[in-house]
């Protein structure tokens, strides 16, 4: 019998080896200009006590611990404790979490992300950018760093289409 780690944000469940932040679980910190923090959760799954050697972060540039009970605690079976990360919001960042301890995964590790800018909202139609079968192709001219918060396209009938889409960070100048 021995200890295991389970991470959790927003309620969710963080898995180990996770490389792709979400909002569901708190670990994209979206699209921000002012500093956001977020607070995560530790629970011993396992059948023994648990203990947390250590939390840290690959960029401390972008993020930083803050506000943590975990730091050498040692958890009994089901107990839990908590640790908050802050994003900074100076630039666009991605880097990985650790979660040492004695557990079954010793290095628990997942993703975050943040990025830098305004968030702004785009309606695309298709006329006249036109909206082909493999996409939408979109120019316009920024004064600040921005990141498109949410883009919603629609057909030539006015339907709105659905469609996966990864946030693209924009520059001064056309893109």
């Amino acid at each position: 019998s021995r200890p295991d780690v389970l991470v959790k944000g927003r309620g969710q469940e963080i898995f180990h080896n996770d490389l792709i932040p979400s909002e569901n679980d708190g670990t994209d910190f979206g699209v921000n200009n002012v500093p956001v923090r977020k607070t995560y959760y530790i629970e011993n799954s396992g059948c023994a006590p648990l203990t947390i050697q250590d939390i840290y972060i690959d960029d401390y540039q972008n993020f930083y611990l803050n506000n943590s009970s975990c730091f050498w605690t040692q958890l009994p079976v089901g107990g839990s404790c908590s640790f908050e990360i802050a994003y900074t919001a100076m630039e666009t960042s991605q880097t990985i979490v650790h979660v040492l301890s004695n557990g079954l995964v010793t290095d628990y590790k997942f993703a975050i992300n943040g990025y830098f800018g305004e968030p702004f909202d785009v309606e695309l139609y298709p006329n006249p950018i036109g909206i082909g079968q493999y996409g939408a192709t979109v120019s316009f001219e920024v004064t600040t760093p921005r990141v498109a918060a949410s883009i919603t396209l629609y057909d030539f009938y006015g339907n709105h289409i659905s469609m996966p889409l990864t946030p693209t960070v924009l520059t001064q100048g056309v893109h």
